[in-house]
């Protein structure tokens, strides 16, 4: 019985300490004026890669952009966790499927540079899914 009120001790104090720690990093997002614009500079780089590119879902650590149309999908979904800007990046088309890409990034590092590494890694992707498509021909 002694066990069992120990472990269940230890997963409530692992539990409390997420929570707290999970509000004290809304807390610094919001003090740093929300996600919109303390990413305000990756955002509408994103954004502008495509004219049908909007903004989807925004919460305290999280937004989501993209676009959804009958053959194509793509969304970029940006988040922060416990100091870290995780980018996901999911494309879904008829032609060449569905393929991701990932990132991480401190999350003070300098947008500029984080588009940089995104655009460069676009352009590996292209590469690579061009060799792929040529050689299904």
């Amino acid at each position: 019985m002694g066990i069992f009120i120990f472990i269940m001790l230890c997963v409530i104090y692992y539990f409390y300490s997420f929570n707290k720690a999970n509000d004290t990093q809304k807390s610094e997002i919001k003090n740093e004026g929300g996600m919109l614009i303390k990413y305000s500079i990756l955002i509408n780089h994103l954004v502008d890669l495509d004219n049908k590119m909007m903004i989807l879902n925004s919460t305290d650590t999280s937004i989501t952009i993209g676009h959804n149309n009958p053959l194509t999908s793509m969304n970029f979904h940006l988040q922060e966790v416990f100091g870290k800007l995780h980018l996901k990046w999911t494309i879904q088309d008829i032609n060449i499927g569905r393929h991701t890409l990932n990132w991480e990034f401190n999350n003070n590092s300098n947008q500029h540079l984080i588009i940089e590494e995104i655009e460069l890694r676009f352009k590996r992707w292209d590469i690579e899914m061009s060799e792929t498509l040529t050689n299904r021909i």
